[in-house]
């Protein structure tokens, strides 16, 4: 054991730190080297108690080291980004304190130890936030896996479906970053990707309700101007159709093609594209009105009239 104990910790102390591979794997083998010179400091103290200095001095050695685990466990933390390690030259004040270039055998030289509880109070507000970009990497992973489904429509197009399953998707991931910002350990640069990204989610749900918006008219529309008569009655609202329709099996196909709700909310100029769309339906639809009742009143005059002529003839 003495052994392998001098022969790990100077390579541990030689290496560069970043270079020693696993820092939980050190801690745990200076764990076992203390408890097993434990076991045998008693034995030894029963059985040979002129040597029994032989496992006492070699766990001095042992807890010496032990000294720099706490440190080595902070230098190496997969949290510790850029910005986290400026944080940390910051408080030991040294400006070129290189993380790839630290060695253990310079923790002395450096003075480093009497910074232990700065430099782990970073290391722990580096780890909450790495858990939130952790968090915020898996919300973009599931929301790129979401797919849109669709419905044939007479043959001609599709229709989305399961609004309700998109708009909770929407919803659940627009909460889950809220509740994120509103962390004391969300700031920097994954403090503007968070924010970006809500943003994202906000685009796509307006960009959703657009889509069904014009779904919904265009279903009640499609069916009054696939007649040629309308279309010759009303050809400014027929034109304005015709371009909505466009747009609509554009996009339906684009979909069939690649469902993704990501990459349909990153087409470009998509969300202008369906705003657009839903003004025009809508002055189609206030003209069809205006149209509808221009019938209404005549049919009403002209059976008016009739009864008037019928009652006439009666009389």
């Amino acid at each position: 054991m003495a052994y392998d104990v001098e022969c790990n910790f100077r390579d541990w102390r030689g290496n560069q730190l970043m270079r020693l591979g696993d820092p939980d794997k050190i801690a745990s083998d200076v764990t076992q080297w203390t408890h097993s010179c434990f076991q045998l400091n008693k034995k030894l103290t029963e059985d040979y108690p002129e040597t029994a200095d032989v496992a006492t001095e070699l766990r001095g050695v042992i807890d010496v080291f032990a000294k720099n685990l706490p440190l080595i466990k902070c230098f190496t933390s997969e949290a510790i980004t850029d910005e986290d390690w400026k944080e940390i030259q910051d408080a030991v004040g040294i400006a070129s304190f290189d993380r790839d270039e630290i060695r253990i055998s310079q923790f002395t030289e450096f003075d480093l130890f009497k910074y232990v509880d700065e430099v782990e109070e970073i290391t722990m507000k580096a780890e909450k936030k790495f858990s939130l970009a952790q968090k915020l990497k898996a919300m973009k992973e599931d929301m790129k896996k979401f797919e849109i489904k669709q419905a044939d429509y007479k043959g001609i197009t599709f229709l989305i479906k399961g609004y309700d399953d998109i708009n909770a998707q929407l919803d659940d991931q627009i909460v889950a970053t809220q509740a994120m910002l509103g962390s004391s350990f969300m700031r920097g640069r994954l403090k503007n990707e968070t924010r970006n990204y809500e943003k994202k989610l906000n685009d796509m749900s307006e960009l959703m309700e657009e889509i069904l918006k014009v779904q919904r008219t265009w279903m009640y529309l499609e069916p009054i101007f696939g007649s040629g008569d309308i279309m010759n009655t009303m050809p400014l609202e027929g034109k304005m159709f015709t371009e909505v329709d466009a747009t609509w099996k554009n996009t339906m196909k684009g979909i069939e093609e690649d469902p993704g709700i990501v990459d349909l909310a990153e087409k470009e100029n998509i969300i202008t594209h369906f705003n657009d769309a839903n003004r025009k339906l809508d002055k189609i639809q206030k003209s069809l009105s205006d149209y509808l009742e221009q019938k209404r009143l005549i049919f009403a005059r002209f059976f008016f009239l009739a009864n008037e002529d019928l009652l006439q003839i009666l009389a």
